[in-house]
């Protein structure tokens, strides 16, 4: 029995890879001067004009509509496959918490449908490089329970560190306090973050200056990252591709024979992080 994949716009996914594997896209909302905006097309997504314009504006995100969810499965449930959503991390995001809501509707409408939303506990290519697995098994034939059963090992070998640039963005978020944000600008700290078992933002370590906090995202990688397997390897950025590019020359002193997927942050998860922000997602040992 066929099954459809589908994922938030915060996957991060470029849009020749959703049309390569058919998946299908759930977008989240984000408001800039008070006009709500959606991204569902990366290719068409200005991000270095977006990210210099969020250092003035005010940029809010809105809890994702339940009926995004059930507009974009019910058809596909309509035409006798089920569906496997794999959600930004429900640490950071009421996303996954509104999917599973309208699974409960669509399973009632649907009882001979199965209807999964799966946790990545992840966000940006941290969630993206979980659907693409996701995709390839499907590919390969595998069926829905046996592409769940890998996900889960999957997940907990997915990494994601990254550094922001700018403290004063995880302050709004609430990340860190107002007096941490204030003396790390001024003491030119950067932290490093990653994601606990929960899919929460974490503090890593403290650096001070830009490069040493790529320089900790290649240590990190250089001690964890699994050298058997072909997983692609993601970096994420807000608006310095310099920097991105930087980290991926690091790396391939590494792992020179990996794959590098390079993408700008999407909108609603690099509204949050801010501008200048690297992360790296990759497979642990």
């Amino acid at each position: 029995m066929s099954f459809n994949i589908s994922t938030d716009t915060t996957s991060n996914l470029a849009s020749i890879i959703l049309k390569k594997y058919n998946l299908t896209i759930i977008p989240l909302t984000y408001i800039v001067d008070g006009v709500e905006e959606q991204c569902t097309d990366l290719s068409a997504f200005d991000g270095n004009a977006f990210y210099k314009r969020i250092r003035q504006s005010d940029v809010k995100t809105s809890a994702i509509n339940i009926d995004q969810y059930l507009n974009a499965w019910r058809p596909v449930l309509e035409r006798g496959e089920d569906v496997l959503h794999l959600s930004i991390s429900s640490g950071i995001s009421s996303a996954y918490s509104a999917g599973c809501s309208a699974a409960e509707i669509l399973q009632s409408e649907f009882p001979g449908r199965r209807i999964y939303v799966f946790d990545t506990l992840a966000a940006s290519l941290g969630e993206g490089l979980q659907v693409l697995y996701a995709a390839k098994l499907r590919e390969s034939g595998k069926d829905i329970r046996e592409v769940i059963t890998a996900l889960l090992a999957k997940r907990n070998k997915t990494v994601q560190i990254f550094s922001v640039d700018d403290l004063n963005f995880l302050k709004k978020g609430g990340r860190i306090s107002a007096f941490a944000a204030k003396v790390g600008t001024v003491l030119h700290v950067k932290p490093v973050l990653t994601s606990n078992y929960c899919g929460e933002i974490v503090m890593d370590k403290k650096v001070r200056g830009r490069k040493l906090a790529l320089e900790a995202l290649a240590e990190s990688f250089a001690k964890n990252f699994d050298r058997d397997t072909n997983d692609p390897v993601g970096i994420a950025y807000a608006g310095c591709e310099e920097d991105a590019n930087f980290l991926v020359s690091l790396l391939k002193k590494i792992a020179p024979h990996a794959e590098f997927l390079l993408t700008m942050y999407e909108p609603v998860t690099g509204s949050h992080v801010g501008p200048g922000t690297v992360a790296l997602f990759y497979t642990c040992a």
